[in-house]
């Protein structure tokens, strides 16, 4: 499984402990296509959000 840690200023909420960490992977088309945009900004903008990013994420989580 991948783990896949997303954040943005409107989702950040500081936990109280490691304990209260929730991991969750993406598992709809939409999820895998957010993913791959906030990838995109993360790194600068280097590749531009796509299907095909998306895909490949979707594939690289199921071959694990």
């Amino acid at each position: 499984m991948h783990a896949y840690l997303v954040c943005t200023l409107h989702t950040l909420i500081l936990p109280q402990s490691a304990d209260s960490l929730r991991v969750e992977s993406p598992t709809t088309e939409k999820q895998f296509t957010e993913l791959d945009a906030a990838l995109a900004e993360a790194f600068g903008g280097v590749f531009t959000p796509s299907a095909q990013g998306a895909a490949r994420l979707r594939r690289t989580q199921q071959s694990g």
